[in-house]
């Protein structure tokens, strides 16, 4: 599949799942969040922008730990930002905006930004540097941006099983996007390639347990693996659902799954 075609199929898929894209199922999503917004240390007066923001837990995260900054959730799903804009409405949070923007094209000001973040985002581009460096152009001289990725292993084994059995279906699954800077060494290459000094990685863990495998069909459900699962019909999607929980089954422990996340955190400075 063309990386163009990849694209839209991804945008697609994030307007698809927008409203269930908080589902308890991916807590994840706000827990990384809170460590993002811990290395990126936002300060009194800063304009911050978030990109890729999703349904804004990066954004509200920041938002939240610094009520005198002011910051900008960019994303290209429309759904997103809407549920974005009222989870900030319903937070009472008056110092955060949102706005379509889509990497790597951003039509935003130059060296505007005191800082940046970016959560689960850069790695869906194929030119990852070109989006790097349209953040590093919107910050000024020594803006910090923090962008997070999922390290090697997360949500292992169960994605391999599914990906197993979407194969058997006649799906053939591309590849985990995440997967190019799922350690530290790439990611501080990405980092330098787009021209940032100061780099340094960091790791959490932010595994939890769910209970019964229809939580973690709710995960696939509610997340980008959506698109996957919708090239099935719904004959197809009733027997694969069945035969692949059944494999999850295996890995209850005490009527719990682990589902194990950990993040990485790379921090650099624009010059």
């Amino acid at each position: 599949m063309e990386f163009e075609e990849l694209s839209k199929k991804i945008k697609q898929t994030f307007d698809t799942v927008a409203t269930g894209y908080d589902h308890s199922a991916l807590q994840f999503f706000p827990a990384s969040a809170a460590h993002l917004c811990h290395y990126l240390a936002p300060q009194a007066g800063e304009k911050i922008v978030d990109v890729a923001a999703g349904t804004g837990n990066v954004t509200l995260a920041i938002a939240a730990a610094q009520p005198k900054a002011h910051i900008t959730g960019i994303d290209f799903s429309d759904n997103m930002l809407e549920v974005a804009r009222t989870k900030a409405a319903q937070a009472q949070l008056s110092n955060v905006e949102f706005a379509n923007h889509a990497l790597p094209q951003l039509d935003l000001p130059l060296n505007y930004f005191d800082a940046a973040s970016c959560g689960f985002g850069i790695f869906f581009l194929e030119d990852m540097v070109a989006g790097m460096q349209a953040i590093r152009s919107t910050l000024k001289p020594e803006g910090r941006l923090v962008i997070s990725s999922f390290y090697q292993g997360s949500f292992s084994p169960q994605t391999e099983l599914f990906g197993q059995r979407l194969t058997r279906y006649g799906v053939e699954p591309p590849q985990q996007l995440w997967q190019r800077i799922s350690t530290e060494a790439p990611l501080e290459q990405l980092f330098r390639a787009s021209g940032f000094t100061n780099i340094s990685t960091h790791v959490e863990d932010v595994s939890y347990e769910v209970e019964g495998v229809e939580q973690w069909w709710a995960l696939l459900w509610n997340a980008g693996y959506r698109g996957l699962l919708n090239q099935l019909s719904e004959k197809q999607l009733t027997h694969f659902k069945k035969e692949h929980l059944a494999e999850i089954a295996q890995h209850i422990s005490n009527g719990k799954l682990l589902i194990t996340v950990k993040t990485l955190y790379g921090v650099g400075t624009k010059d």
